[in-house]
């Protein structure tokens, strides 16, 4: 018999710099499925319908990246809690069907939102190493807390943060994906920081409907005065958009932040590019914490993409190739 070969891509504009088709073809080759490929396609805003349109039945599925991520809901249904919750989805899955005339025809796109889940994970992995501060990145297994993550089911205890202070930088789909992971661990207050206040309404709603008890809204101008003082902070902006609250914050001298509590601080910085971006570096040197670079979100959402594309069950997905694929690009 023929093997059917099964295709799947990473859209959006831009794209060049991605590095989920190292992830998934990582997964791909440990899995032994030589005939899927996994590419990253330039799909600037207003032409998803067309790129669907030109696809045939070996394509499988899409990750979802700026701009589409909203824009995917005219051409598909949320299938999972969390893309339902936001209307926001960063993984397509093609279900194909044939017409009359015996010809294929996409009867749908399936939509997921597997950010959350990330962003639950990386900071989770943060947790683990504050409590443990050798232990290697690789030692946390996000398959487990995957499992529990999908959004009805309770955070397990020992990555609950019920009682930290929280911070999100930026209001647009990422920022809503770290609301709900924040919400999801239990945190109950929140404040966001925006670039344009008169943009956050919608970040802002969502806090409040996810049940945060105090959520706070601030100007980018204030944003090294909340992280002075927050326990979990989750940057959603774009490379070097953050620069001007890192510079702010590497004028402090180390140890001088006021009204922190005894947790050890963890910072996800979502981008992956420049590494360390500069407002990791400030984070280190003046609050000392744990702070993550955006490969950590990227890896973990990635394993429940790669079981919803390729049917492989969660457990099964070999998240430690992915993430040695993930550690030998040059940076």
């Amino acid at each position: 018999m023929p093997v059917i070969r099964r295709r799947c891509a990473v859209v959006g504009s831009p794209i060049s710099h991605s590095l989920s088709p190292r992830l998934h073809q990582a997964a791909y080759a440990a899995l032994g499925l030589s005939q899927w490929s996994y590419q990253p396609v330039n799909v600037p805003s207003g032409q998803l319908g067309s790129m669907l349109a030109a696809l045939d039945s070996s394509w499988a599925g899409l990750s979802l990246t700026m701009p589409l991520k909203r824009e995917v809901f005219a051409y598909g249904q949320p299938q999972d809690h969390w893309s339902k919750v936001l209307q926001v989805a960063n993984t397509a899955v093609c279900r194909w069907a044939q017409d009359a005339a015996g010809a294929d025809k996409l009867r749908s796109l399936a939509l997921y939102n597997t950010d959350v889940e990330g962003i639950i994970c990386a900071l989770a992995q943060g947790m683990s190493q504050s409590r443990a501060p050798e232990a290697e990145a690789d030692a946390f297994d996000p398959r487990v807390l995957l499992a529990a993550s999908v959004g009805w089911q309770p955070c397990p205890p020992r990555f609950q943060a019920a009682g930290s202070r929280s911070v999100v930088i930026g209001t647009g789909s990422t920022a809503c994906s770290a609301l709900a992971a924040l919400s999801y661990l239990g945190v109950q207050e929140v404040t966001l920081v925006a670039h344009h206040l008169s943009h956050a309404q919608r970040a802002e709603a969502l806090a409040q409907s996810l049940g945060f008890s105090t959520v706070d809204l601030v100007d980018m101008s204030q944003g090294s005065l909340v992280l002075r003082q927050a326990d979990l902070v989750v940057s959603t902006i774009p490379a070097h958009a953050a620069d001007p609250v890192a510079k702010e914050l590497h004028q402090d001298r180390p140890g001088v932040a006021w009204g922190v509590s005894s947790k050890t601080p963890i910072l996800l910085d979502v981008v992956y590019s420049p590494k360390p971006s500069l407002l990791l570096q400030a984070w280190r040197r003046v609050r000392g914490g744990v702070a993550l670079s955006g490969e950590r979100m990227l890896l973990y959402q990635a394993v429940r993409q790669v079981a919803h594309m390729t049917g492989t069950p969660l457990m099964q997905v070999p998240v430690e190739a992915m993430d040695r694929a993930l550690r030998e690009v040059v940076w």
